[in-house]
């Protein structure tokens, strides 16, 4: 046998050792680390872990609450008359999930009495409760249209809660001067949100009278720290149209003006078109007409930017051009 020949079967005899004492090794361990099963008799139920059957149960009751939120949230909504906001349809629970044997605060307004302000608050934080249901509360509330609930709604519009927006726009089914001037105060909330949803209210509340206070929130409103000064302005813009008074047109022309500012954006400009072709007054017609002359004569040369301006300049053009017919 050559030397060649000779390492070689060493070295594959050194590799066949290895593997077979790793192999033991290996199997050595798994042995060690299984443990026993200990043979029980068939006669004699498994035990149960501490903790197993209060797991089981808090598990059953989860899917429970689950299948239940589901049926909630597959439940067919009711059509509301125009003047009313969205209502959801009746769960068939009255207290929107009030503790069993307690009366609902809910109820207690619908009814004409006044509720305790602190369970009120505390039905509608209440996350057990799911949203829908809640957000139908604020529904029946809005057309109970009794002081008692119109409290319950002023209450939960100053809440520091997610619904309190609902509630001031819930709101606009009253038609009093005490309502009135709840949501003119809400019109200088700092969230931008509790805003949009007064300027709807007051809107259906007051109707063309409410066009000087919603002017003045777009006026108040064109810089906001937050950033939504477009959100409160677009929603005053649209509202003013909707309530199509003439009285709104020099707010809304004053709006085309500010087109040549910086950031101004064209989009909520084109807000503004659709509310002047409204209300449909001549005055308005002259301010698109001048809105896109403003536009035209700053075409840019970009492409894709020049084809984004000469769109918004025909829109401003044919919305001007169907108030003449």
């Amino acid at each position: 046998m050559s030397q060649r020949s000779e390492i070689r079967c060493r070295w594959l005899g050194r590799a066949l050792v290895g593997f077979v004492v790793g192999a033991l090794g290996i199997g050595l361990y798994i042995l060690l680390r299984t443990p026993e099963r200990p043979v029980r008799s068939p006669d004699i139920p498994p035990p149960i872990r501490l903790g197993e059957e209060e797991e089981t149960t808090t598990i059953d009751a989860w899917l429970g609450r689950m299948r239940k939120d589901r049926e909630s949230d597959a439940m067919p909504q009711k059509e509301a008359p125009d003047d009313e906001a969205p209502a959801l349809a009746d769960s068939g629970d009255p207290s929107g999930g009030a503790e069993s044997g307690m009366a609902s605060p809910v109820e207690t307004a619908l009814r004409g009495e006044p509720a305790d302000g602190a369970a009120l608050l505390a039905h509608f934080a209440n996350t057990t409760i799911p949203l829908p249901r809640r957000k139908q509360d604020v529904q029946r509330l809005a057309r109970a249209r009794n002081d008692a609930a119109k409290a319950a709604l002023m209450a939960l519009g100053d809440a520091h809660l997610y619904l309190n927006r609902y509630a001031v726009e819930a709101l606009g089914n009253y038609r009093d001067a005490d309502t009135r001037r709840y949501l003119q105060e809400k019109l200088r909330e700092p969230d931008a949100l509790v805003v949009c949803a007064a300027v709807r209210a007051l809107a259906r509340s007051a109707g063309a009278g409410a066009v000087p206070d919603i002017a003045a929130v777009i006026r108040n409103n064109r810089r906001r720290a937050d950033g939504h000064d477009e959100m409160v302005c677009q929603a005053a813009a649209e509202t003013l149209g909707h309530i199509a008074s003439a009285r709104a047109v020099p707010v809304l022309a004053e709006e085309l003006l500010r087109s040549e500012e910086p950031g101004w954006s064209k989009e909520y400009g084109s807000a503004v078109i659709v509310a002047l072709k409204n209300i449909g007054a001549p005055e308005g017609r002259a301010a698109m007409l001048a809105y896109a002359d403003r536009l035209e004569a700053r075409l840019p040369d970009d492409p894709l930017a020049r084809a984004y301006f000469e769109a918004k300049i025909r829109e401003a053009r044919a919305a001007a051009e169907d108030m003449t017919q």
